[in-house]
């Protein structure tokens, strides 16, 4: 079998083929193997991307705080939404939205940083209107 890298990488292809049995169980043959997060933060959030789509929030939340732990501001933004949309708790999707935030401004980062600050600095803004504080942070 080839490497742990290589397991997850076939449950990456196997989540954009719509193959999702096989996605799971190779992601899952990944991380029993202890896929490194920091090596492919990207393919950590896809498997909790997978596990969203099929409701398992649970395994979802696990998987995207280890990529935004390991750097990954995109898995900042999905828990912001789980904690506004699902769990209800501003706080912490205020917290994981300035989490995201940081990442982008304290990395090096390939893409609009300036675009996405816009709108990760307007989403802590509607957060904290709906948390009832009034806090920004400036890009």
């Amino acid at each position: 079998m080839g490497s742990i890298t290589d397991l997850a990488s076939l449950g990456y292809h196997f989540h954009k083929n719509k193959r999702y049995d096989l996605s799971f169980d190779f992601y899952q043959k990944a991380f029993h193997h202890r896929l490194d997060p920091k090596k492919a933060p990207f393919l950590i959030r896809d498997y909790a991307i997978l596990n969203k789509k099929h409701n398992r929030w649970g395994e979802g939340v696990k998987y995207f705080k280890i990529a935004a732990k390991n750097g990954d501001w995109q898995s900042c933004v999905e828990l912001a939404k789980y904690y506004e949309h699902v769990a209800k708790d501003f706080t912490r999707a205020i917290k994981w939205s300035k989490r995201g935030l940081k990442i982008i401004l304290d990395h090096k980062f390939y893409g609009d940083r300036e675009k996405i600050c816009l709108r990760l600095n307007h989403r802590i803004e509607r957060l904290n209107r709906k948390a009832g504080k009034n806090e920004t942070h400036q890009s």
